[in-house]
């Protein structure tokens, strides 16, 4: 499962996005990272589903799921391997879809996203909790792959500052879960 990040509109069409994006209230999501590592995944495990999620966010665009699936294609990721879920906003809404998934009887579930994510994400499965699942950073899967094409990439989002806005951020909402004043909405 490939979690959502945001999307941008370019002069070629609708994009994941990464450092040149808008991305959310609180900066760049590096979104491209998540897909570059769900193509390689895919290569990995040529027999699994990709799951692309992501509600629409943004008037007139197409939802975040559709425009991964779009760049997984673009990857070699036959679309009858890519499940959709275009209804998920949040985090903790995607981590519940995935429980459901896994009841098709699936052996095991990689939740993929950046590493400045995954520890809010491991907080959040105490809540939601996937059975047989196990979390991958873009960034790693990147670097074992293809560290060469890669490196410069990850290096220029670690030392992005909007990066250290984010992981604060992060860092408050991984709080509020232990606290037990995150908002679930």
């Amino acid at each position: 499962m490939l979690l959502c990040g945001q999307i941008e509109q370019t002069k070629e069409g609708w994009k994941t996005e990464e450092a040149d994006g808008p991305g959310d209230p609180v900066g760049p999501t590096y979104s491209a990272f998540r897909v570059a590592a769900g193509a390689q995944l895919a290569q990995e495990f040529p027999g699994a589903d990709i799951v692309a999620s992501g509600a629409s966010f943004l008037p007139g665009s197409p939802s975040i799921a559709r425009v991964v699936q779009s760049e997984l294609e673009q990857l070699g990721v036959g679309r009858s391997r890519i499940l959709l879920l275009e209804d998920t906003r949040k985090t903790y809404q995607e981590l519940k879809e995935l429980a459901v998934l896994m009841e098709r009887g699936y052996d095991e579930a990689i939740i993929v996203s950046n590493e400045w994510h995954l520890p809010r994400v491991e907080a959040l499965l105490e809540h939601f909790p996937v059975p047989r699942a196990r979390l991958l950073s873009a960034e790693e899967v990147l670097l074992a792959h293809d560290a060469e094409t890669w490196r410069g990439r990850i290096g220029r989002m670690r030392a992005d500052p909007r990066i250290a806005e984010r992981i604060a951020f992060e860092k408050k909402g991984l709080e509020d879960l232990k606290a037990g004043r995150y908002h679930f909405s």
